[in-house]
């Protein structure tokens, strides 16, 4: 059972543009060490980088979060073995996921022509009931 859906859709010169201030800016702060080390490896690495981060904003859709209420951008992880995608979650956005009753995670991504695309669906056990509050992540003051 379809427990979220999240699309997005990333330029590619965007993340090159992040990458190259000297400041470390968006690498520091949004990609794990295992996709930067998995980005060295590539033949294209801006393009690696840009599937990682449109990964993570299909998630944080598909929760219906964002990348607020504490879920922090290196609790995902996006691995790449070939054709095969897959999230890794860890900290908050585990909790998150878990929270939602959610069974499975799943991921695909690709790039071409400048833009990077990511979708991920949750999947919830058929039959298993929807989280007890209509807003599955209420915030806190």
């Amino acid at each position: 059972m379809l427990a979220g859906a999240g699309v997005d859709i990333l330029a590619v010169a965007r993340v090159q543009r992040e990458l190259l201030r000297a400041d470390g800016g968006l690498a520091d702060a949004v990609f794990t060490a295992a996709e930067l080390d998995a980005s060295r490896r590539t033949r294209w690495p801006h393009r690696h980088l840009a599937r990682c981060f449109a990964a993570k904003e299909a998630l944080w859709k598909a929760l219906g979060t964002g990348w607020r209420d504490g879920l922090g951008w290196q609790e995902v992880e996006l691995a790449l073995d070939g054709q095969r995608a897959e999230l890794r979650l860890s900290g908050a956005a585990r909790q998150a996921v878990g929270r939602r009753g959610v069974c499975a995670v799943h991921v695909d991504t690709c790039c071409g022509a400048g833009f990077a695309v990511a979708a991920v669906l949750l999947e919830r056990p058929a039959g298993a009931a929807p989280p007890a509050t209509p807003d599955a992540f209420p915030r806190t003051t």
